[in-house]
């Protein structure tokens, strides 16, 4: 995970505090990611990283963490692996 991913993660997080690291396990339901917030979220990080991840591979699992949601985005980009 590098900064700009994890600050457009934590963007889309209305109840992480500013003071709460966001790590790649941290839950992200948890923070405030609902179904609307996970598809804005996902149009971000295709927008910032020029990919498109396959709706396969967007499943609640993930979705679910910050690490999860990475693998998923390297996954669709040989650029970030």
């Amino acid at each position: 995970m590098n900064e700009t991913f994890l600050a457009i993660v934590r963007g889309h997080l209305r109840f992480l505090p500013a003071d709460v690291r966001l790590g790649p396990d941290s839950p992200l339901r948890d923070y405030g990611l609902d179904s609307m917030a996970a598809v804005s979220l996902v149009v971000d990080l295709e927008d910032e990283f020029g990919v498109q991840i396959p709706d396969s591979r967007l499943t609640a699992e993930a979705l679910s963490t910050p690490g999860r949601l990475w693998q998923a985005l390297q996954a669709s980009s040989s650029a970030l692996r």
